[in-house]
């Protein structure tokens, strides 16, 4: 706790150097117990420290800590709704700092916590969470009621799920982490997973030598492009293309065979009429995606069939999601890419219980499909079976926009085509993904940004991941 309280002091100063009026909210928990330790540095230093505590201690460590708050000079405030958080009526508050409740706490709000992070939060201050802001969830990402919402956050021992996802990367502002020196010697409780980053997809993807040739990059299939949507199965093949699949063929609604081919001259298509048209170039392929711009037409369901009778590595996307969901059935080791909305589908639930629990949700998903879930949204999560989860914390709110799903689709598709098996190739896919969605926001904003603008950078980051690494945040 000593350490966590100096950490987090140690970074209010290099963050808010001129800051010399600070209000320190420590609630009962050993959260507030960090926050009394910033509250005793603060003083011994000469600011200007008003320090409001909600109830008494309630653990041996906090109540040490309170004493070396007062041992500084300060007094506690008992916290009492309409008091504000002011030092006094003439005096601005400089910063606010958040050590109210940690990771401890789970579902809703008991009063008056909500009226005092609403307080909190109406404040005209930065204000600096301590290990997560508090009303957010640890382990899910999920806020239930009012939420802090940090200007930054420092977070110890462990990197906490439910900053990355869920509400979580709208209210922790930048995120700061600090293992206090610790962390091999602590059970990680809160946090079992990969946070996905450029070491880690460089270190799976595959390479090439001099006598590299296109057959040993597979032939990946797209499956979709139903009567009147070309559009999404070409996105998927073209990214498939630019992610390095050695072929690309696009199975779809004979209507549409123009329209890819003068996309993208590069992509094979070919129309489908009936089921024994498709099974035969399912014979032919290494993976197939199925579902951009399928739609939920009889032919539609007819290639969807077809793709279930044939035992061969797999995605599920868009539409193919929608229709599995009707008739549910397991599809041992394929690769599912929901969002939110399809998610619950698959479930049989609505879209706020899945955003309740994202975690939890594609857990759920990949278990009942026995498939690789690939949970779409802020923070995608990639779930296996008996596998830790892989968390993708890249990517921004431009990337809300049609297409984005299906040039995911077909990344991953080119990267299990390439040899990668399932959890790998969804892993990486989603962070080269998300970290061109990135680089293409950070070239124009995030605002406008189209699917198509990705292709280019895919291309980069197929051969430099690392390229993504220090690029500004692109977030509106």
């Amino acid at each position: 706790m000593g350490r966590a309280g100096a950490r987090a002091y140690r970074l209010l100063r290099q963050r808010w150097p001129q800051a010399q009026n600070v209000t320190i909210i420590c609630g009962p928990g050993n959260n507030g117990g960090d926050g009394y330790i910033i509250a005793a540095l603060a003083a011994a230093a000469g600011l200007t420290v008003n320090l409001i505590g909600l109830g008494d201690p309630d653990t041996a460590e906090a109540q040490k800590a309170k004493a070396l708050a007062q041992d500084a000079g300060l007094t506690a405030t008992p916290y009492a709704p309409g008091l504000g958080i002011a030092i006094d009526a003439k005096t601005r508050v400089d910063l606010v700092v958040d050590a109210l409740l940690g990771i401890g706490f789970h579902g809703e709000l008991r009063l008056p916590y909500g009226t005092l992070i609403g307080e909190m939060n109406n404040c005209d201050a930065p204000c600096l969470s301590v290990d997560i802001p508090s009303g957010l969830e640890a382990n899910t990402g999920a806020a239930k009621g009012p939420v802090i919402r940090a200007s930054a956050t420092i977070t110890f021992i462990a990197p906490k799920l439910g900053l990355f996802t869920g509400q979580g990367p709208a209210v922790t502002g930048e995120v700061f982490f600090d293992d206090l020196d610790v962390a091999t010697a602590c059970e990680r409780e809160t946090y079992e997973g990969v946070r996905l980053g450029s070491p880690w997809v460089q270190n799976h993807l595959p390479c090439r030598n001099a006598t590299f040739h296109k057959g040993r990059a597979g032939h990946a299939l797209i499956i979709g492009a139903g009567p009147g949507m070309p559009g999404a199965a070409a996105l998927a093949g073209k990214a498939a293309l630019r992610m390095g699949a050695g072929r690309v063929t696009v199975a779809c609604h004979p209507d549409n065979v123009g329209s890819i081919t003068a996309y993208s001259p590069e992509l094979m298509a070919r129309g489908i009429s009936e089921a024994r048209e498709l099974y035969e170039l399912l014979g032919r392929v290494d993976v197939t995606v199925i579902g951009p711009g399928l739609g939920l037409s009889e032919w539609a369901q007819m290639c969807l069939s077809s793709v279930m009778e044939r035992k061969m590595p797999k995605i599920f996307d868009a539409d193919a999601l929608n229709l599995l969901a009707q008739s549910p059935q397991r599809v041992p080791g394929a690769i599912v890419t929901p969002h939110p909305a399809e998610a619950a589908r698959l479930l049989g639930c609505d879209t706020v219980q899945v955003e309740m629990d994202r975690p939890g949700a594609g857990k759920l998903i990949a278990e009942r499909f026995g498939a690789v879930c690939v949970l779409k949204g802020a923070g995608t999560l990639v779930c296996d079976r008996g596998a830790p989860l892989l968390l993708c914390d890249r990517g921004n709110p431009g990337m809300a926009t049609a297409g984005m799903g299906d040039v995911l689709s077909g990344v991953i598709g080119a990267l299990h085509a390439q040899g990668l098996d399932a959890r790998v190739a969804a892993g990486a896919g989603t962070w080269l993904h998300s970290a061109a969605g990135d680089l293409a926001a950070a070239r124009g904003g995030a605002i406008g940004l189209m699917a198509g603008d990705l292709m280019g950078h895919l291309r980069l980051l197929r051969n430099a991941p690392e390229k993504a690494d220090g690029i500004p945040d692109p977030s509106f």
